[in-house]
C-alpha cells in the first residue's frame, strides 16, 4: 500500500513546523511512525547555498534561486520514493507549493515553475497555514529578503489561496488551517482535516 505525503504550507511565521512536529507526536500516539522532511534542508550543501541567498549573502536572480529551490527537493526524491513504497505518513514543511506562490509572486512563469519541479514527486495533501501578512511580519525578528517585503508577502498569500481554491490546478487536495488561532487549536483543527482525508482515501 503506498504511504500518504502531507504538506504544511503557508507564508513565513504561520507555525507549519511547529504544527507538523505536534501531528507527528499526534499520529505516533495512534500507533503510527511518521517521517519528516524539511525543505529548504538547510543541512545539505544546497540547503545551505538557499540560505546564504535568502539572508543576502550573494545575488541571483529568481529563476536561478527557482533552479536551487528546486535541486533541494529532488535531492530527496528516492528517500521519498522509498517512504511511500513502504507504505509511511511523511510530514513535510514546505514543498514545491512553496516555490510556485513565492515565485509566482516575484513574476516568474508559472509554466516554467511546474516544469522545474515536474520531475519531483506530487504531494497527496497539503495544509496550508493561513496566516494574515502583517501577522506574519510582526512576528519575525531575524527576517530574510523575502519576510521584510510585506507587499510582497500579501501577493504570495494570494498565490496560496488561488491553489487552495484551485484557479491554480495543482494535484493534491488542500485544505486551509487558520493559522491566527492558539497553537493547540490549530492544532486541533488540523489533526481533524487530517484524518477526515485518510478516512476518506
Amino acid at each position: 500500500m503506498r504511504g500518504t505525503f502531507i504538506v504544511f504550507e503557508g507564508i513565513d511565521a504561520s507555525g507549519k513546523e511547529t504544527q507538523m512536529h505536534l501531528l507527528a507526536d499526534r499520529l505516533e500516539k495512534e500507533g503510527k511512525k511518521p517521517e519528516i522532511i524539511e525543505f529548504p534542508d538547510y543541512k545539505a550543501p544546497i540547503g545551505k547555498a538557499i540560505k546564504d541567498f535568502l539572508f543576502e549573502e550573494y545575488d541571483i536572480d529568481r529563476e536561478t534561486a527557482s533552479l536551487l529551490y528546486a535541486a533541494d527537493r529532488r535531492q530527496h526524491y528516492k528517500k521519498i520514493q522509498k517512504w511511500l513504497g513502504q507504505g509511511k505518513i511523511i510530514l513535510s514543511d514546505r514543498y514545491i507549493y512553496s516555490n510556485i506562490a513565492f515565485q509566482y509572486a516575484a513574476g516568474i512563469s508559472l509554466k516554467w515553475l511546474f516544469d522545474i519541479d515536474s520531475m519531483s514527486l506530487p504531494a497527496d495533501y497539503v495544509l496550508l497555514m493561513d496566516l494574515d501578512p502583517r501577522v506574519s511580519y510582526s512576528r519575525k525578528k531575524r527576517k530574510d529578503r523575502n519576510e521584510r517585503n510585506l507587499k510582497y508577502l500579501v501577493k504570495v498569500r494570494k498565490v496560496y489561496l488561488d491553489m487552495l481554491e484551485g484557479k491554480i490546478p495543482t494535484s493534491p487536495a488542500w485544505a486551509r488551517i487558520d493559522a491566527s488561532k492558539e497553537i493547540n487549536d490549530v492544532h486541533e483543527e488540523a489533526w481533524k482535516k487530517v484524518s477526515e482525508w485518510i478516512l476518506k482515501r
